[in-house]
């Protein structure tokens, strides 16, 4: 038996000419989208779609997607409004597919397994969900839930494993 589709997020544009997509993710699936090599629609109409993707640009309003060259550009015009559809099987290895609200209460380690501190408020928002760790020194920070932030989200254990958030601190108190 095949596994169900989850609706991952919705197409808000596409440029036909550029082959490209603009996405808004579902809630907590927003990072399932990095590295995506191929797109599953369900257009308006419930037709299925599968386009290969060519490259995937985490911005603020969301992920945009390039279609690759061999696209019609017709199948790119249809797919405004279209679902985008991914299986438990197609999610990214790694915690891809978490709720940001799972992150509250949860250790935050550094690669290298350092303990950093815990998670003390989760703060979602239209554009990027953010969360708030006191280090084990007391001093609070701010951290955006984007890649380049998040190395493993581990909600069995309520471990978070952070990448170098350095430059991604934004607030410190």
């Amino acid at each position: 038996m095949a596994d169900p589709d989850i609706e991952v997020g919705l197409v808000r544009s596409v440029n036909p000419g550029k082959r490209s997509l603009r996405v808004k993710a579902a809630r907590g699936y927003a990072r399932v989208f990095a590295g995506m090599a191929w797109a599953r629609f369900r257009l308006r109409g419930g037709a299925h779609l599968r386009c290969k993707v060519e490259t995937v640009l985490e911005t603020p309003l969301g992920p945009a997607l390039t279609l690759a060259a061999g696209v019609p550009r017709e199948n790119v015009g249809r797919l405004k409004g279209a679902v985008v559809l991914m299986t438990e099987a197609e999610m990214p290895a790694g915690g891809g597919n978490f709720e940001v609200a799972a992150l509250a209460g949860m250790q935050v380690h550094d690669e290298a397994g350092v303990l950093l501190g815990r998670v003390r408020e989760v703060y979602e928002a239209p554009s990027n969900d953010a969360f708030c760790v006191e280090l084990v020194d007391g001093r609070r920070i701010i951290l955006p839930v984007i890649d380049q932030v998040i190395a493993e989200v581990d909600v069995d254990e309520a471990r978070l494993l952070v990448k170098d958030i350095r430059p991604y601190v934004v607030e410190e108190s």
